[in-house]
Protein backbone atom coordinates (compact mmCIF):
# COMPACT_ATOMS: atom_id res chain seq x y z
CA UNK A 1 0.00 0.00 0.00
CA UNK A 2 3.09 2.37 0.71
CA UNK A 3 4.99 1.67 -2.58
CA UNK A 4 1.43 2.33 -4.39
CA UNK A 5 1.00 5.68 -2.54
CA UNK A 6 4.41 6.73 -3.54
CA UNK A 7 3.74 5.84 -6.91
CA UNK A 8 0.85 8.05 -6.83
CA UNK A 9 2.69 11.15 -5.96
CA UNK A 10 5.11 10.30 -8.84
CA UNK A 11 1.61 10.64 -11.02
CA UNK A 12 0.02 13.64 -9.35
CA UNK A 13 3.31 16.08 -8.18
CA UNK A 14 3.96 17.13 -12.32
CA UNK A 15 -0.28 17.36 -12.72
CA UNK A 16 0.03 19.76 -9.75
CA UNK A 17 3.03 21.78 -11.06
CA UNK A 18 1.56 22.38 -14.59
CA UNK A 19 -1.48 23.24 -13.04
CA UNK A 20 -0.42 25.56 -10.60
CA UNK A 21 2.24 27.01 -13.09
CA UNK A 22 -0.51 30.38 -14.09
CA UNK A 23 -0.50 31.21 -10.49
CA UNK A 24 3.56 30.98 -10.43
CA UNK A 25 3.74 32.90 -13.26
CA UNK A 26 1.83 35.55 -11.94
CA UNK A 27 3.45 36.01 -9.02
CA UNK A 28 6.78 35.96 -10.67
CA UNK A 29 4.71 38.97 -12.95
CA UNK A 30 3.54 40.84 -10.55
CA UNK A 31 6.66 40.85 -8.05
CA UNK A 32 8.50 42.09 -11.58
CA UNK A 33 5.92 44.89 -11.60
CA UNK A 34 6.58 45.56 -7.83
CA UNK A 35 10.19 45.89 -8.35
CA UNK A 36 10.10 48.05 -11.19
CA UNK A 37 7.42 50.67 -9.78
CA UNK A 38 10.31 51.51 -7.21
CA UNK A 39 12.26 52.85 -10.22
CA UNK A 40 10.33 56.03 -12.53
CA UNK A 41 9.36 55.03 -15.68
CA UNK A 42 10.49 51.26 -15.72
CA UNK A 43 7.29 49.88 -14.88
CA UNK A 44 5.30 51.46 -17.96
CA UNK A 45 8.39 50.19 -19.96
CA UNK A 46 7.98 47.01 -18.86
CA UNK A 47 4.19 46.71 -19.64
CA UNK A 48 5.03 47.94 -23.08
CA UNK A 49 7.95 45.65 -23.75
CA UNK A 50 6.17 41.88 -23.35
CA UNK A 51 9.17 40.08 -25.17
CA UNK A 52 11.54 41.22 -22.62
CA UNK A 53 9.20 40.80 -19.70
CA UNK A 54 8.46 37.65 -20.71
CA UNK A 55 12.74 36.94 -21.40
CA UNK A 56 12.84 37.83 -17.84
CA UNK A 57 10.42 35.65 -16.53
CA UNK A 58 11.47 32.49 -18.02
CA UNK A 59 14.62 33.22 -17.25
CA UNK A 60 13.60 32.81 -13.45
CA UNK A 61 11.59 30.21 -14.00
CA UNK A 62 14.67 28.38 -15.05
CA UNK A 63 16.83 29.31 -12.20
CA UNK A 64 13.87 27.93 -9.96
CA UNK A 65 12.36 24.48 -11.85
CA UNK A 66 16.61 23.57 -13.04
CA UNK A 67 17.65 22.37 -9.21
CA UNK A 68 14.33 20.13 -8.96
CA UNK A 69 15.69 18.79 -12.68
CA UNK A 70 19.26 18.40 -11.07
CA UNK A 71 17.18 16.25 -8.44
CA UNK A 72 14.82 14.21 -9.95
CA UNK A 73 17.65 12.82 -12.68
CA UNK A 74 19.92 12.79 -9.67
CA UNK A 75 22.40 15.15 -10.72
CA UNK A 76 22.67 12.87 -14.00
CA UNK A 77 21.69 15.92 -16.46
CA UNK A 78 22.80 13.92 -19.73
CA UNK A 79 22.99 10.17 -19.16
CA UNK A 80 24.29 9.92 -23.03
CA UNK A 81 27.38 11.67 -24.95
CA UNK A 82 25.92 14.70 -27.35
CA UNK A 83 26.61 12.53 -30.90
CA UNK A 84 27.70 15.14 -33.39
CA UNK A 85 25.45 13.02 -36.27
CA UNK A 86 21.90 13.43 -34.46
CA UNK A 87 22.71 16.95 -33.76
CA UNK A 88 23.06 17.68 -38.04
CA UNK A 89 19.79 15.31 -37.77
CA UNK A 90 17.86 17.78 -35.61
CA UNK A 91 18.08 20.46 -38.47
CA UNK A 92 15.62 18.87 -40.79
CA UNK A 93 13.95 16.88 -38.08
CA UNK A 94 13.05 20.10 -36.56
CA UNK A 95 11.56 21.54 -39.82
CA UNK A 96 9.59 17.74 -39.57
CA UNK A 97 7.79 19.54 -36.66
CA UNK A 98 7.30 22.47 -37.89
CA UNK A 99 5.66 21.10 -40.86
CA UNK A 100 3.47 18.68 -38.52
CA UNK A 101 1.81 21.85 -36.68
CA UNK A 102 1.48 23.48 -39.87
CA UNK A 103 -0.37 20.50 -41.11
CA UNK A 104 -2.41 20.09 -38.00
CA UNK A 105 -3.25 23.90 -38.39
CA UNK A 106 -4.39 23.76 -42.14
CA UNK A 107 -6.73 21.25 -41.16
CA UNK A 108 -8.10 22.81 -38.51
CA UNK A 109 -8.77 26.26 -40.72
CA UNK A 110 -9.83 24.15 -43.62
CA UNK A 111 -12.38 21.85 -41.92
CA UNK A 112 -13.39 22.86 -38.38
CA UNK A 113 -13.54 26.29 -38.85
CA UNK A 114 -16.00 26.84 -41.12
CA UNK A 115 -18.56 24.95 -39.49
CA UNK A 116 -17.78 26.73 -36.38
CA UNK A 117 -15.49 24.37 -34.52
CA UNK A 118 -12.86 26.31 -33.08
CA UNK A 119 -13.18 29.16 -35.07
CA UNK A 120 -13.25 32.16 -32.26
CA UNK A 121 -10.12 30.56 -30.91
CA UNK A 122 -8.47 30.48 -34.40
CA UNK A 123 -8.94 33.75 -34.44
CA UNK A 124 -7.59 34.47 -30.82
CA UNK A 125 -4.66 32.25 -32.08
CA UNK A 126 -4.23 34.14 -35.24
CA UNK A 127 -3.58 37.60 -33.50
CA UNK A 128 -2.00 36.08 -30.44
CA UNK A 129 2.06 36.71 -31.84
CA UNK A 130 0.58 40.59 -32.78
CA UNK A 131 2.17 41.59 -29.51
CA UNK A 132 5.60 40.64 -30.43
CA UNK A 133 5.35 43.22 -33.18
CA UNK A 134 6.91 45.80 -31.98
CA UNK A 135 9.46 45.00 -29.39
CA UNK A 136 13.31 44.66 -29.99
CA UNK A 137 14.26 41.32 -31.86
CA UNK A 138 16.65 40.69 -29.00
CA UNK A 139 14.20 40.25 -26.68
CA UNK A 140 11.83 38.45 -29.06
CA UNK A 141 14.73 36.09 -29.79
CA UNK A 142 15.60 35.11 -26.14
CA UNK A 143 11.70 34.99 -25.51
CA UNK A 144 10.49 33.19 -27.65
CA UNK A 145 13.95 30.82 -29.52
CA UNK A 146 16.07 30.21 -25.96
CA UNK A 147 14.64 31.09 -22.97
CA UNK A 148 11.68 29.84 -23.32
CA UNK A 149 12.02 26.63 -25.28
CA UNK A 150 14.85 25.99 -22.45
CA UNK A 151 12.33 26.22 -19.59
CA UNK A 152 9.25 24.30 -21.27
CA UNK A 153 11.97 21.32 -21.81
CA UNK A 154 13.28 21.48 -18.10
CA UNK A 155 9.67 21.52 -16.99
CA UNK A 156 7.80 18.84 -19.34
CA UNK A 157 11.06 16.77 -20.37
CA UNK A 158 12.94 17.18 -17.57
CA UNK A 159 10.69 16.79 -14.79
CA UNK A 160 7.15 16.30 -15.75
CA UNK A 161 8.70 13.37 -18.28
CA UNK A 162 11.12 11.71 -15.32
CA UNK A 163 8.48 12.10 -12.30
CA UNK A 164 5.48 10.35 -14.51
CA UNK A 165 8.38 7.23 -15.69
CA UNK A 166 8.48 6.50 -11.82
CA UNK A 167 5.43 6.13 -12.15
CA UNK A 168 4.99 3.70 -15.21
CA UNK A 169 7.51 3.53 -17.72
CA UNK A 170 7.02 2.72 -21.71
CA UNK A 171 5.38 5.20 -23.56
CA UNK A 172 3.01 6.57 -20.60
CA UNK A 173 5.42 9.22 -19.99
CA UNK A 174 5.61 10.22 -23.72
CA UNK A 175 1.98 10.79 -24.07
CA UNK A 176 1.08 12.30 -20.62
CA UNK A 177 3.82 14.74 -20.83
CA UNK A 178 3.09 15.50 -24.15
CA UNK A 179 -0.66 16.04 -22.97
CA UNK A 180 0.22 18.15 -20.68
CA UNK A 181 2.89 20.39 -22.59
CA UNK A 182 -0.66 21.33 -24.84
CA UNK A 183 -2.84 21.88 -21.95
CA UNK A 184 -0.36 24.24 -20.43
CA UNK A 185 -0.22 26.56 -23.67
CA UNK A 186 -3.94 26.93 -22.40
CA UNK A 187 -4.99 28.06 -25.55
CA UNK A 188 -7.22 25.83 -27.53
CA UNK A 189 -5.91 25.69 -31.26
CA UNK A 190 -2.03 25.77 -29.56
CA UNK A 191 -3.10 23.10 -27.41
CA UNK A 192 -4.20 20.54 -30.42
CA UNK A 193 -0.61 21.20 -31.88
CA UNK A 194 1.65 21.25 -29.37
CA UNK A 195 0.73 18.40 -27.62
CA UNK A 196 1.40 16.07 -31.13
CA UNK A 197 5.06 18.04 -30.84
CA UNK A 198 5.14 17.62 -26.99
CA UNK A 199 4.99 13.64 -27.61
CA UNK A 200 7.65 13.87 -30.19
CA UNK A 201 9.30 15.64 -28.01
CA UNK A 202 9.00 13.42 -25.48
CA UNK A 203 9.57 10.14 -27.80
CA UNK A 204 12.87 11.71 -28.03
CA UNK A 205 14.04 12.39 -24.86
CA UNK A 206 13.38 8.62 -23.95
CA UNK A 207 15.01 7.43 -26.90
CA UNK A 208 18.11 9.73 -26.53
CA UNK A 209 18.05 10.46 -22.23
CA UNK A 210 19.65 13.65 -22.86
CA UNK A 211 17.67 17.03 -22.87
CA UNK A 212 19.57 18.08 -25.49
CA UNK A 213 18.59 16.57 -28.46
CA UNK A 214 14.32 17.72 -27.58
CA UNK A 215 15.71 21.11 -26.61
CA UNK A 216 17.72 21.88 -29.52
CA UNK A 217 14.92 20.76 -31.87
CA UNK A 218 12.55 23.38 -30.30
CA UNK A 219 14.41 26.15 -30.11
CA UNK A 220 15.13 25.71 -33.80
CA UNK A 221 11.31 25.09 -34.28
CA UNK A 222 10.34 28.25 -32.84
CA UNK A 223 13.56 29.79 -34.92
CA UNK A 224 11.72 29.24 -38.04
CA UNK A 225 8.64 30.69 -37.23
CA UNK A 226 10.51 34.23 -35.39
CA UNK A 227 12.63 35.18 -37.66
CA UNK A 228 14.19 38.63 -37.52
CA UNK A 229 12.78 41.75 -39.10
CA UNK A 230 14.96 42.01 -41.99
CA UNK A 231 14.78 38.20 -43.19
CA UNK A 232 10.76 38.28 -42.61
CA UNK A 233 9.05 37.99 -46.21
CA UNK A 234 6.07 35.33 -47.70
CA UNK A 235 8.33 34.11 -49.97
CA UNK A 236 10.79 32.73 -47.27
CA UNK A 237 8.10 31.62 -45.10
CA UNK A 238 6.49 30.02 -47.38
CA UNK A 239 9.30 28.19 -48.70
CA UNK A 240 10.32 27.02 -44.79
CA UNK A 241 6.63 26.24 -44.76
CA UNK A 242 7.02 23.94 -48.42
CA UNK A 243 10.02 22.40 -46.98
CA UNK A 244 8.69 21.45 -43.15
CA UNK A 245 5.65 19.72 -44.84
CA UNK A 246 7.60 17.72 -47.31
CA UNK A 247 9.87 16.57 -44.25
CA UNK A 248 7.29 15.59 -42.33
CA UNK A 249 6.68 12.10 -44.73
CA UNK A 250 9.72 10.56 -44.75
CA UNK A 251 10.48 11.22 -40.44
CA UNK A 252 7.07 10.05 -40.21
CA UNK A 253 8.07 6.85 -41.53
CA UNK A 254 11.84 6.51 -39.79
CA UNK A 255 9.27 6.88 -36.65
CA UNK A 256 7.27 4.04 -37.81
CA UNK A 257 10.40 1.83 -38.71
CA UNK A 258 12.38 2.75 -35.21
CA UNK A 259 8.71 2.33 -33.19
CA UNK A 260 8.31 -1.78 -35.06
CA UNK A 261 12.02 -2.11 -34.71
CA UNK A 262 11.79 -1.54 -30.35
CA UNK A 263 8.56 -3.33 -30.47
CA UNK A 264 10.35 -6.53 -31.96
CA UNK A 265 13.44 -6.27 -30.06
CA UNK A 266 11.35 -6.13 -26.44
CA UNK A 267 9.11 -9.34 -27.91
CA UNK A 268 12.29 -10.99 -28.67
CA UNK A 269 13.73 -10.38 -25.33
CA UNK A 270 10.50 -11.47 -23.61
CA UNK A 271 10.63 -14.71 -25.54
CA UNK A 272 14.10 -15.31 -24.88
CA UNK A 273 12.45 -14.95 -21.74
CA UNK A 274 10.23 -17.51 -21.32
CA UNK A 275 12.47 -20.35 -22.67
Amino acid sequence: MKLKTKNLIYLFIPIIIVFTYPLLNAIIYNLLLYISSLYDGLSNFLENNYAMTDTLISLLLVILFFPLYKWITKNKITLQPIKSNFVLICIPFSLALGGLSYIILAIIERFLVPIGILKDEFADFSNMWSQFDNDAYFWVFLSIVFLGPLFEEILFRGIVYNFLEKYKSGLFPVIISGVLFGIWHAQAVQSIYTAVMGIVLGYVYMKTKNLFYPTLLHMLNNLYSTLPQSMQSDYLYTLIDTISVLMVIPFAIIFIMKYKKDREKIKSIKERGAE
